[in-house]
């Protein structure tokens, strides 16, 4: 029937809610990482968790698949015994400062045993940008 003249076969591509309904249910689509800024499939993971990303441009460093593997492993802070050990094995984490690597440990021990990272890591002071914004913005 489709190849009868007056008919149209039409190709558009999805639109972004499309994409989003069917990523919640193509199991195809769900991986075990989400490369951080992709669509996210749970409202109440955008509700508690979701930061504002601020794109400023491509790093030179996603050109190198060792740099590539090893930031995307490190992204996902939500780290366990064995996927810190997987982390520390890759050839791209003797490439990490020693002070990015302090950070990644740290986080992973906070994610793992709830240990809150030393202040020489994080400082329990807001920056001072944070602190003049206090109470400015929309109010209810």
């Amino acid at each position: 029937m489709l190849n009868r003249k007056d008919h149209y076969r039409v190709y558009r591509e999805e639109t972004p809610n499309e994409i989003r309904a069917r990523m919640q249910v193509d199991q195809k689509e769900w991986t075990d990482n989400s490369y951080h800024s992709a669509v996210l499939r749970s409202p109440e993971n955008h509700r508690w968790v979701t930061a504002m990303d601020i794109a400023i441009g491509q790093a030179r460093c996603l050109d190198d698949p060792v740099m590539r593997e090893v930031l995307v492993a490190v992204a996902d802070w939500k780290m366990d015994d064995e996927r810190f050990d997987k982390v520390m094995k890759m050839e791209g984490w003797s490439r990490l400062s020693a002070g990015t690597k302090a950070l990644v440990e740290a986080s992973y021990l906070y994610y793992d045993q709830g240990k809150f990272p030393a202040t020489e890591l994080v400082s329990l002071t807001p920056p001072q940008l944070v602190v003049a914004s206090l109470g400015k913005g929309v109010t209810p």
